[in-house]
């Protein structure tokens, strides 16, 4: 295994790179306290699961409504939420979307007031916490899932910690599941944490007392370049690889038409890194005809550029005087009549005031900075148009221009004697230097090829095999309906009951999916709701009874009316 970079230069595009932030709960916009924190990090492959169960006080004499709201980096999905409901911890179940919303705004009415999570545009989620007990705690618990982000032989997690007041009691866990190299903690990050190594799995735990929790966690996992990690749970599987990319280099372009997006939210970006990255990309190509639009709701300007030895300053100064306001209208964009050989799309990908679909004859590389992005729908763009996606949150200038200069090698598809089998993602998907896939319906052993390549050309097939007798305690059930519904988003209107149906079914948020916590499980009945766990028994008596009321009804009726 090559030798591991410092972690100084490993880890640079992940101090500010997920720019997520850990949960938040706000009372009329100023933040309520924690009193205790409990962390638990579980890592399997590159997909990580982070939980944060929150005891947040409430100072005052009043009983408070705040606000729980939390923007979530590129990959990252809400997997869990629960709240304490008269001393007990309650869990939240998925709803479809509307529904949610009908049973919440109904239930409030009475005075009773239930708690919903929803995803928001792009990936932000907020839900409504009340009530918190005056001078009392509230608890609250988020858990969230990512895909790690992969790079110099390692994977890096980033754990977010900013709080501001002292907690009274702080405890995190980190295990690392089937890790064949030991983890490295960032320098600084929590003195005195270290990893032990435990049948195969490294974790490290630690307990504080009157603790500040305002130093972010950096974590770098290495991995060898020939990485096989396989999963197998009942009839689903999961596959982990680390691939080596080759690169292929594209046509030059000659000329390029760069769209800047100048509505409201654009207001967040990080223009300093979108100007470094243009500063790349114009000592790369140093030639150039540019024609920069300048568009939110409707185009605000369209100049024509000539760049010159990589002397674009009067571009740069043009940029750094754009007023932002309005919404975004990507059907501007496609719309336009735009000949170049290649697209920069500076935007976060919320689309307030059109869909976010750009047809194009010439490739769409769609740069973004914000937090709050939708991340799926910019991907979906560039691949459509065989560009890239670059989220310079998590991509450093010199990666970005690679993508930028070499053709997207791709997953291509694969081979298997096995029937009926549901693998995902479906090919063709671009893919950099790591890959994986889970499926469903495997019962015996198998082998499965996998097919590489460029455009649609395949240039490496890689032989895997299965053998379920090898199953693993750990669940891949949620990860392949993720992958799934990734696919479905390509087309998400007209997926939307089979993504809702699918959120409900694994316990997904998805745009069409919330969770809902109800108070009384008569709630639950009346809007059809699957309550949890501990209130299935009373919610399946209820039914019972409902059901024999019902019949006594309709039997004294038909005698009734035989006298």
């Amino acid at each position: 295994m090559k030798k591991v970079l410092p972690l100084v230069v490993a880890l640079f595009i992940i101090v500010t790179a997920y720019a997520q932030i850990a949960p938040v709960l706000k009372v009329a916009d100023k933040e309520l306290g924690l009193s205790s924190l409990d962390i638990q990090v579980d890592i399997v492959g590159n997909v990580a699961t982070t939980t944060f169960d929150m005891l947040f006080y409430n100072p005052t004499n009043s009983v408070l409504e705040g606000e729980l709201s939390f923007p979530l980096g590129e990959g990252h999905q809400v997997s869990r939420f629960a709240l304490d409901i008269n001393g007990k911890l309650r869990e939240a179940v998925v709803v479809e979307k509307e529904l949610g919303r009908i049973a919440f705004e109904n239930v409030v009415r009475r005075g009773v007031d239930p708690a919903l999570l929803e995803k928001g545009t792009g990936n932000n989620y907020k839900a409504r916490i009340y009530p918190i007990p005056a001078n009392g705690y509230k608890r609250v618990v988020v858990a969230y899932e990512q895909e790690l982000i992969f790079g110099e032989n390692a994977h890096t997690y980033f754990l977010p910690l900013h709080f501001k007041n002292k907690l009274n009691r702080f405890k995190l866990k980190i295990t690392v599941f089937d890790q064949k190299y030991k983890p490295v903690i960032g320098k600084g990050d929590m003195p005195g944490l270290q990893f032990s190594n435990w049948n195969a799995n490294y974790t490290t735990e630690v307990e504080k007392k009157n603790y500040r929790a305002d130093t972010s966690l950096n974590i770098q996992i290495p991995l060898s370049e020939t990485t096989e990690k396989i999963i197998i749970k009942d009839s689903y599987f999961y596959i982990y690889k680390t691939i080596k990319s080759p690169k292929k280099l594209r046509e030059r372009p000659q000329s390029i038409t760069l769209f800047w997006d100048a509505s409201l939210s654009m207001q967040q970006r990080d223009l300093e890194k979108e100007i470094n990255f243009l500063n790349h990309y114009f000592s790369t190509f140093k030639n150039l005809a540019v024609q920069l639009v300048v568009f939110s709701n409707t185009i605000q300007s369209d100049t024509e550029f000539r760049i010159s030895n990589g002397d674009w300053s009067t571009l740069k100064k043009m940029l750094k005087k754009v007023i932002y306001d309005g919404g975004t209208n990507y059907k501007i964009i496609a719309s336009y009549k735009n000949k170049a050989d290649a697209n920069l799309l500076f935007t976060d990908g919320i689309a307030t005031l059109s869909e976010s679909d750009i047809p194009s004859t010439s490739p769409f590389f769609i740069i973004n900075t914000n937090v709050k992005s939708n991340h799926k729908a910019l991907k979906i763009i560039a691949e459509a148009s065989d560009g890239s996606y670059i989220n310079l949150q998590t991509t450093t200038p010199e990666e970005a221009i690679e993508k930028v200069k070499n053709q997207p090698y791709k997953f291509l598809g694969y081979e298997t004697k096995v029937k009926n089998i549901e693998i995902y993602p479906v090919a063709p998907m671009s893919i950099h230097n790591d890959f994986s896939l889970a499926g469903k319906n495997l019962r015996h052993k198998a082998t499965i090829v996998l097919k590489f390549g460029y455009g649609n050309t395949v240039t490496k097939k890689i032989l895997i095999a299965i053998d379920p007798a090898t199953a693993t305690h750990r669940d891949v059930k949620r990860i392949w309906a993720q992958k799934k519904i990734g696919y479905l988003e390509t087309d998400a209107q007209k997926n939307k009951t089979l993504i809702a149906h699918l959120g409900k079914a694994y316990s997904l948020v998805t745009d069409f999916t919330s969770l809902i916590v109800l108070d009384n499980v008569r709630d639950y009945i009346r809007y059809q709701i699957t309550p949890p766990d501990e209130l299935l028994e009373e919610y399946h008596r209820i039914l019972v009874e409902q059901g024999e009321s019902k019949k006594l009804q309709f039997t004294l009726g038909n005698l009734n009316s035989v006298s």
